[in-house]
């Protein structure tokens, strides 16, 4: 009787460690598939961030023609006595200060991108605008592709 009673415990225990192992499987699969997601969501995050800085880049054009019009003034004020030597060195940092500040930021974001894409060089990541490019994605996925770890 008792031996009996041990075997059915015995299978029961085995046949709930089972079910046990299946579902712990099961919830470390889900866990990996949120953690895909949540990376892909960051790339796809920082693709899109890393592009708004490399168009702020680009605008940054104005903006710096706008700055060398004000230093050429003020230089020109300088001369004539109109205004203080002193405002044209504050005019050449803000110029500087404008030629440094979305460069910056851009590579910022680029090193950003490529630590989520496991690209070691992020120097020479290129990005390209998905309105003149498109096979975009291809290429994206040939680079995910090389880098990504197989699981």
């Amino acid at each position: 009787m008792v031996n009996t009673e041990l075997i059915i415990y015995q299978y029961n225990y085995f046949k709930n460690q089972a079910e046990k192992a299946t579902v712990q499987a099961e919830q470390e699969r889900i866990e990996k598939d949120v953690l895909i997601r949540d990376l892909t969501l960051k790339v796809i995050q920082s693709y899109l961030e890393t592009l708004l800085s490399q168009s702020l880049v680009n605008a940054q054009g104005s903006a710096i023609n706008f700055s060398i019009q004000l230093l050429d003034k003020t230089e020109k004020s300088v001369k004539i006595g109109v205004t203080t030597p002193s405002v044209v060195s504050e005019v050449r940092a803000n110029l500087a200060r404008e030629k440094q500040q979305y460069h910056k930021d851009l590579l910022l974001k680029k090193a950003t991108l490529a630590q989520y894409m496991n690209y070691s060089e992020y120097n020479i990541l290129k990005l390209y605008d998905p309105l003149l490019e498109s096979n975009l994605l291809e290429s994206k996925k040939e680079v995910y592709k090389e880098n990504s770890i197989n699981y």
